[in-house]
């Protein structure tokens, strides 16, 4: 089965809504998408996606491994007023080492880019240990 696999830009810095700082996003990808965000990821763009590699300021920092997709329910307005679109979200993982994209020609992410697994598996290997989490 071949897998559908998206990367996606993480920019809003906004206090309670965005990552004001790296540590915010990667704590927020090792455990506050499980614990606070009920391991549902918000997002304004809706594609198809069974792997989303989480990215900030053109860096691969991890990814979630998707188990469905909804519409979302009033908690999830709540929590991200934006959201269009949530993904269920099985595992995530976080690189040990942030991959930058464009070294590996992976460009124009803003709205969302399809990549294949084999450049997955080369951000997967620039990134030294992936260490996974689940709920």
């Amino acid at each position: 089965m071949k897998r559908k696999i998206v990367v996606y830009g993480h920019g809003d810095r906004r206090p309670g809504l965005g990552f004001p700082t790296d540590q915010d996003f990667e704590q927020w990808i090792k455990e506050d998408i499980f614990t606070k965000n009920r391991g549902r990821y918000h997002y304004t763009i809706g594609k198809d996606a069974d792997v989303i590699v989480l990215s900030r300021h053109g860096l691969a920092i991890g990814h979630f491994e998707i188990e469905d997709k909804e519409k979302p329910d009033q908690k999830d307005y709540e929590d991200y007023p934006d959201v269009k679109f949530v993904y269920v979200v099985g595992s995530s993982a976080l690189y040990g080492n942030p991959v930058r994209l464009s070294d590996l020609g992976i460009k124009n992410i803003h709205f969302g880019k399809v990549i294949t697994e084999a450049e997955f598996n080369e951000i997967k290997k620039a990134a030294g240990e992936v260490q996974e989490y689940q709920q």
